[in-house]
């Protein structure tokens, strides 16, 4: 497996989601490097659930799709304000983060622009041809099967809805019969009407998906809401400014110098960095639970520290409603709660990719478990075969981080052309991360 060839190198992206998105952006003005994407969806789209009004990424508009590898692009974030006619009411809006309908548009408009995106295609087989030093991918879609060949694989598929063993449970049984009482926050928006009619609905999880979803309610004057975290508080996203160097790509290489094990208990203790709720989120929720508590309403229940150990269906007087067994982290004392809606902002997970089977051989592991190298590849070979925002990655908290995607894509593109495509800095950070293993000076 080792490029020879003078032609532009092809890459086939698997997954058109931000970052893939990215890594297309970047590559389109590079004469070495040709990139296609395969996507299974008939367009763009990006957390469609989660399009409530007034929403806001947690990146600032210049971690965006480009500009931290080129500030000249023009598929930047500016780029597109000036073309959509926003950009002076951008700059007086006064805030660095984008709505989230703005950025999926501005991803939309970005998509739009670039040649080569096969839609409403799946992967199916990614193989090894060792006589033609190449892969050959196999797809289908509505019109039939279709190959592929390529120099370099990039997988960036994202992540899929994770449910709790238990709600998972309830929402396979009700969803035999009808709708599911039970609602991942990715789906929120197709169900909005449907749970803000419930007569009870609990919200389970404490991170932004969840707490937005809470506060759609609250703000709809919903009388019977009850919101639950295992967390023992509902925590803040940390944005302190020596915080954020964790982001760099300073840390990511110190983190990837650690064993799996210890970078594993490290990404455990990482969680409240990336996945609590921004602070104007929490304003919001505080400044409607005081409002409601002046009345008429009362002001919801919150519950930290509490988790959802069990839950069943049960009779309800017209459709089945969810009994949840919930355990306080604190004392361990147990007890029932009934509802009518059960709203769960319980994560993602990165999917199983079983297309990669055919070329299994030729991936590098750690551990027994297939681990990208610095430069994103997962291939023996670290050249051929790499990952966007996968369970693969040993980035720490960079890997899913939407504002790290350009910066990714930047590097993995040097690595495919064998020079620096675009320069990254070598160090950003105050801080000296490992400086102790590497000698104090």
């Amino acid at each position: 497996m080792s490029p020879a060839s003078t032609s532009p190198r092809r890459v086939l992206a698997i997954g058109l989601g931000p970052f893939n998105l990215s890594l297309a952006a970047l590559a389109h003005p590079l004469p070495d490097v040709e990139v296609e994407v395969v996507e299974s969806r008939d367009a763009f789209v990006w957390h469609p659930g989660m399009m409530l009004p007034g929403a806001q990424i947690q990146v600032p508009f210049l971690a965006d799709l480009v500009t931290f590898a080129d500030p000249t692009s023009p598929y930047s974030f500016l780029a597109y304000l000036k073309a959509m006619g926003r950009l002076h009411r951008f700059s007086i809006r006064g805030s660095w983060y984008p709505l989230r309908r703005e950025f999926s548009d501005y991803c939309a408009w970005v998509a739009a622009q670039l040649p080569g995106i096969a839609y409403a295609t799946t992967v199916t087989a990614v193989r090894w041809d060792d006589q033609a030093d190449e892969f050959v991918v196999e797809a289908a879609s509505a019109a039939g099967t279709s190959t592929h060949r390529a120099d370099h694989v990039v997988v960036g598929t994202g992540t899929v809805p994770s449910l709790p063993a238990p709600l998972a449970r309830v929402a396979e049984e009700s969803a035999r019969v009808g709708a599911s009482p039970v609602v991942h926050t990715g789906e929120y928006m197709g169900r909005r009407e449907d749970i803000a009619g419930a007569g009870s609905v609990l919200v389970v999880g404490s991170g932004q998906s969840a707490a937005e979803c809470a506060l759609d309610l609250l703000n709809a004057g919903h009388p019977d809401l009850t919101w639950v975290t295992r967390s023992p508080r509902f925590f803040g996203m940390e944005v302190g400014q020596l915080t954020l160097e964790l982001t760099s790509l300073d840390y990511e290489r110190h983190f990837a110098t650690l064993p799996r094990a210890r970078r594993d208990e490290i990404n455990a203790s990482h969680r409240s960095l990336y996945k609590g709720i921004s602070e104007y989120t929490i304003e919001d929720v505080y400044h409607v639970l005081y409002e409601r508590q002046v009345g008429p309403l009362d002001p919801a229940r919150l519950w930290p520290g509490t988790s959802v150990t069990d839950a069943r269906l049960v009779a309800g007087p017209g459709a089945p409603r969810v009994e949840v067994t919930l355990r306080d982290e604190e004392t361990g004392v147990t007890g029932r709660h009934v509802v009518d809606r059960v709203v769960a902002g319980t994560g993602y997970r990165h999917p199983d990719h079983p297309f990669l089977e055919p070329v299994r051989h030729l991936l590098r592991a750690e551990d027994g478990r297939t681990t990208a190298n610095a430069d994103h590849a997962i291939d023996v070979s670290g050249r051929r075969i790499f990952v966007h925002n996968t369970a693969e990655q040993p980035l720490g908290l960079t890997g899913p981080d939407l504002g790290m995607a350009a910066e990714h894509s930047g590097r993995i593109l040097s690595t495919i052309a064998g020079r620096e495509v675009y320069a990254q800095a070598e160090s950003i950070a105050f801080q000296d991360f490992g400086a102790v293993a590497a000698g104090v000076r």
